[in-house]
């Protein structure tokens, strides 16, 4: 939760920028991993680790990273893990520049960067441990259904435990669950397959207003 804190000391003109950036801009923004240490580094009650990954979550395996390109073994193990998981975020994310990427596209970029931008052995157990398709993103199914993915299989990633809100027709239905991997010893024959990844927010569907409706029934049930 801190390792951007820097950002807080980036003009807005060049945070919030809608297009790209110039060389200029990239230098000034490049700052924040070193202004995030500094602000963190003042705080003497907090674990030295947490600075580390504020400055040095943008350094690289190949040595090519910022602000102080350092060498693969001078990089520490959290500032390697959180790299990863703040590139999957950047990604996945929504940007005044631009619209998020599905989490499959995102898992891509992260393996095909293994070794040069991150590190090998963490990006695989990335993937192992969110699975193909993450819990929390969008995907349609063969039906033409959409639906969002609850949770993922060990031993069955391509067929997770769904919450199908959209019918085929891409109309609202009284959402229910699906699990494609089926309960028992082999998925079920006949369950729908997924067809495609979709983007947060494709067909009015996104994460947070799924979120945000059960808080509300939650809180109508509680009252």
């Amino acid at each position: 939760m801190l390792h951007d804190l820097g950002k807080l000391r980036v003009p807005d003109e060049i945070l919030n920028k809608p297009g790209p950036l110039t060389p200029e801009e990239h230098s000034i923004m490049r700052q924040h991993t070193t202004l995030g240490y500094e602000l963190l580094c003042a705080d003497v009650n907090l674990d030295p680790i947490i600075s580390d990954v504020s400055r040095h979550h943008h350094e690289r395996m190949d040595g090519r990273g910022y602000p102080e390109q350092l060498a693969e073994w001078q990089i520490s193990r959290f500032a390697r893990l959180v790299s990863i998981v703040d590139a999957f975020d950047a990604i996945t994310s929504d940007r005044c520049y631009r619209d998020g990427l599905p989490a499959s596209e995102a898992i891509r970029i992260l393996f095909r960067n293994r070794g040069q931008q991150f590190d090998a052995s963490m990006v695989e157990a990335f993937i192992r441990m969110i699975g193909v398709y993450p819990p929390g993103s969008l995907v349609e199914l063969s039906t033409g259904e959409v639906a969002i993915v609850l949770a993922t299989h060990p031993r069955r990633k391509l067929k997770p435990k769904v919450e199908v809100l959209l019918n085929g027709d891409k109309q609202p239905v009284t959402p229910r669950i699906i699990d494609l991997g089926g309960t028992g010893s082999e998925p079920d024959e006949g369950s729908p397959e997924i067809a495609r990844p979709l983007s947060d927010g494709a067909f009015g569907v996104s994460l947070r207003d799924r979120i945000k409706q059960l808080m509300a029934v939650a809180g109508r049930n509680a009252s």
